[in-house]
């Protein structure tokens, strides 16, 4: 019997070394492919709209002005037909302002820097959320390591990881009672609220059912002197930005079910009233559907297991996003290798360590090998490789009340 422990034992060191050699020689390669043929665009890219916003938010201009932020870009040395522009709401230059008043390289790494800190810190936080024992932090980093949303977000300087951030911060909040902090996490969602909008809803429902109201109090406190700020700042950006949604970003081809409509029906969606059609009714739809289930089922919700999966849906369905916004469903890699850390589903651990670093690192890698122009409508499958993931782990789904989980409820009623 020992001696079949001592074996068990020498497997999962091996399996172990061997992922940890894989992940570095991936890693390696991964850092070279995104970053080796043009050092100086390393987390670049996207941080010069904000950067390029921001000259203009601080001196009360039109952040969303076209020509304007073209002018920026072109001075910096991006040689672009048309300029980077940011769609999000005014209040993310007042959030990055400490680090937008800096020159812009080394705001570029400062940027980046801050990226790689808030990868970690919302990797042990959800971590400790689902998880919490040390034997399984080597999981949780295994699993956010090998997401490639992740180094996406950082390769091009995105804000996505405040998104992956303050869902990590939510999460650990709900789980460790922590209403305050959730309420205050609540406000970097405010940046692109599009994304978990699925989330935001069972949230508030969650919030109504349990009478939670000190998290809405903490959210608008924190959120009305975050505009009192912006307002002081730029009196006039908050204007700028409502003229801005009259055109918002809909008829991209995007990492969604929306964009790779738009992307594959080019015939029938063809306009940009064809394209916010698209975009609108999915994401209502599936708010639709959301909420009759919630109302109806009322379900004991267990936030470690329904917001991983709702997320999915809510990134699948939402009415745009690229490959970089999927940074957040990082919590499903995570969760699934924490959740399988067991001497009893060692196996399963195995298969759900070669799932994860297949569908969410090598396979994107390939991609964007082998395509040599891989647009971003190419990854609306990785929300579902996440379901897939979350399903074959065999992580739980919240219950409701008639003992049933969501998809058991649903597939009933589909028989019925």
């Amino acid at each position: 019997m020992r001696d079949v422990k001592i074996s068990l034992d020498h497997q999962f060191l091996t399996f172990t070394v061997k992922t940890v050699l894989l992940l570095t020689i991936v890693t390696a390669l991964n850092l070279a492919a995104i970053g080796g043929a043009n050092d100086r665009s390393f987390g670049a890219n996207d941080f010069s709209e904000y950067w390029s916003a921001y000259q203009l938010y601080s001196h009360n201009q039109d952040p969303y002005d076209k020509e304007a932020m073209l002018e920026i870009q072109r001075d910096l040395g991006f040689s672009r037909d048309s300029a980077l522009m940011m769609y999000n709401p005014p209040w993310l230059l007042t959030l990055m302002s400490p680090l937008l008043n800096l020159d812009f390289p080394l705001a570029t790494k400062v940027w980046l820097l801050t990226n790689i800190v808030l990868t970690a810190l919302s990797i042990l936080l959800i971590w400790h959320a689902v998880s919490g024992k040390k034997e399984s932090l080597f999981s949780a980093f295994l699993g956010g390591l090998t997401f490639y949303p992740l180094f996406n977000t950082a390769q091009i300087g995105q804000s996505s990881i405040l998104i992956t951030f303050g869902l990590a911060l939510i999460l650990w909040g709900l789980e460790k009672k922590k209403n305050t902090l959730v309420g205050l996490s609540l406000i970097l969602l405010t940046i692109k609220p599009h994304l978990p909008y699925l989330f935001l809803l069972a949230l508030g429902w969650w919030i109504i059912v349990h009478k939670k109201f000190s998290i809405v109090a903490s959210f608008l406190i924190g959120f009305a002197a975050l505009l009192a700020l912006t307002f002081l700042q730029s009196n006039a950006a908050l204007g700028f930005w409502v003229e801005s949604l009259k055109t918002p970003p809909v008829h991209f081809k995007s990492s969604t079910l929306s964009g790779i409509l738009i992307a594959m029906l080019p015939n029938y969606i063809d306009s940009f009233r064809d394209a916010v059609f698209v975009t609108s009714v999915i994401p209502c739809t599936s708010l639709l559907a959301l909420y009759v289930y919630l109302l109806r089922e009322r379900p004991k919700i267990q936030w470690a297991s329904f917001m991983p999966p709702l997320l999915s849906l809510s990134l699948f369905t939402s009415p745009y996003g690229w490959l970089f916004d999927q940074s957040c469903l990082v919590m499903i890699p995570i969760s699934t290798l924490c959740a399988t850390y067991k001497s009893k589903l060692r196996n399963r651990y195995f298969i759900t360590v070669v799932l994860c670093i297949t569908s969410f690192l090598l396979l994107p890698n390939t991609i964007l090998l082998f395509c040599a122009e891989a647009y971003y409508h190419y990854f609306f499958w990785l929300p579902l490789a996440c379901l897939l993931a979350w399903k074959v782990a065999g992580a739980t789904s919240p219950i409701s009340k008639n003992g049933l989980t969501p998809f058991q409820t649903l597939s009933l009623r589909a028989l019925k």
